[in-house]
């Protein structure tokens, strides 16, 4: 009730987009608590929760549709991949395709294999569940967000992509920023 309460303040307050809680939900991350087995489950469970927010915003006073955004307010295109709205439309469901580490220590990352397999089932089970839109959000390193990018466009779903930095030109890890952006624009990012 908690996490679908504040999707739906979210929508209230306007987003176009609300991110469902699958920042943790891999079976990466949950197999250091032995419950590797539970990240399907718990994947799809998160995007249900956003899902329902976004077709029971709740009330929104003076609204002009859901989320209080009005017709010409919501005509702006949201992505390449996305249609632009002909009103009203309801927000969309990201699910996050985070780095399979910690984000604030990309030396933690496992090699090109793992992350291959890991990206490629974590894609997969995000759009089993039904996003919108693959959030491949805070990596840091153009390594890691090159394989998440490029199996979340392999599902076929519009992908984001962002990154954690160090300074206004460098990822995390030191890599190029400018690189790093038109990298994951080739591999299917449609925004980053």
């Amino acid at each position: 009730d908690l996490v679908r309460a504040i999707h739906q303040n979210y929508i209230r307050a306007g987003a176009h987009v609300i991110t469902a809680a699958t920042f943790r939900t891999t079976r990466w991350t949950l197999s250091k608590v032995n419950r590797a087995e539970d990240a399907e489950r718990l994947t799809k469970q998160a995007v249900e929760l956003a899902r329902s927010a976004v077709t029971n915003p709740g009330r929104a006073s003076g609204a002009a549709g859901p989320g209080g955004v009005n017709s010409q307010a919501r005509s702006t295109q949201l992505s390449e991949d996305a249609p632009a709205a002909m009103g009203p439309a309801p927000a969309l469901v990201a699910g996050s395709l985070a780095p399979l580490e910690d984000c604030f220590h990309p030396e933690l990352a496992p090699g090109d294999l793992v992350l291959q397999a890991e990206h490629r089932h974590n894609a997969q089970s995000l759009a089993n569940a039904g996003v919108d839109i693959i959030l491949v959000e805070t990596h840091n390193s153009l390594r890691e967000a090159r394989i998440a990018t490029h199996f979340a466009r392999a599902t076929g779903i519009p992908v984001w992509t962002s990154f954690i930095l160090k300074s206004p030109t460098e990822l995390l890890n030191g890599d190029s920023l400018e690189e790093a952006a038109r990298t994951v624009v080739k591999f299917g990012a449609g925004a980053v």
